[in-house]
């Protein structure tokens, strides 16, 4: 896969303040598609965007677009969802863990005070125990260290 093939928005980012409806988001994803290429759009906080799930079933029948939504809102979590995107979904419910399980994953530390700060502070999702995680992920732009 090429990193170009790879095409990730925040929507809550000041950049794209001005993408306030489907149209929009349709011409930001679409001006960079790959079109002999299979493409993964990932759109993050997409609640921001008026009638945003048009954009997003455009995307969606497309036969090189894999199209990935993420947010943080209850809104979007609900029932709705299925409705808005006509019921072309798979939800992905991502918990994090405890910290007692978080403990559980670092057997060899017995500092509980520094690991509880790693806890709250970096990241207390599964998928964060494989990385290597610097001092500080609040200082970076996550998209991209995850897509380097």
């Amino acid at each position: 896969m090429k990193p170009e093939q790879i095409i990730a928005y925040n929507l809550e980012a000041g950049e794209y303040a001005d993408i306030e409806d489907s149209k929009a988001l349709y011409k930001l994803v679409s001006d960079r598609l790959l079109h002999n290429e299979m493409n993964y759009i990932f759109l993050d906080e997409v609640q921001r965007v008026a009638d945003f799930q048009k954009a997003v079933d455009a995307l969606f029948i497309k036969k090189n677009c894999d199209v990935y939504i993420t947010c943080s809102n209850v809104y979007l979590l609900s029932g709705e969802l299925a409705t808005l995107l006509s019921g072309l979904y798979i939800e992905i419910k991502m918990l994090p863990l405890s910290f007692k399980e978080f403990l559980l994953a670092h057997p060899e530390d017995r500092n509980i005070g520094r690991l509880y700060q790693d806890y709250i502070q970096n990241s207390s999702f599964p998928y964060a125990l494989e990385l290597k995680i610097p001092k500080d992920i609040r200082q970076i732009n996550v998209l991209d260290w995850l897509t380097k």
